[in-house]
């Protein structure tokens, strides 16, 4: 994980797959910014776990977060499970610290 400073906060995660140390490693460093806003630069993962859905749906209710530069296939994922109601989710890392263009209601069809 890299921490960026600016305003704000981002991990810029280096695992292609967020198992079940990086969620401790993520878990363990919010605890120490809880003040701030914080993002994850979602470009070198390749799939996630349940169990970073079920931390991303608990952190929520407790610290704004926000995902950006999220792969096609994680974008459909979090849509259809509805777990994008829980995060904002950014196209790039200038939207974020800008916040504007939160991507939303994403229509999915499967095929």
């Amino acid at each position: 994980m890299l921490d960026r400073m600016n305003k704000n906060k981002v991990l810029c995660l280096k695992s292609s797959g967020l198992d079940f140390l990086t969620i401790i490693k993520i878990k363990y460093y919010m605890m120490f910014k809880k003040d701030y806003k914080l993002a994850f630069d979602m470009r070198f993962v390749k799939n996630i776990r349940e169990n970073f859905l079920q931390f991303i749906k608990k952190c929520s209710q407790k610290n704004k977060i926000s995902l950006f530069n999220l792969n096609s296939e994680i974008m459909a994922l979090m849509n259809i499970r509805n777990y994008n109601k829980y995060v904002c989710i950014y196209a790039d890392e200038s939207d974020f610290c800008q916040n504007t263009r939160v991507i939303v209601n994403r229509q999915f069809r499967v095929f």
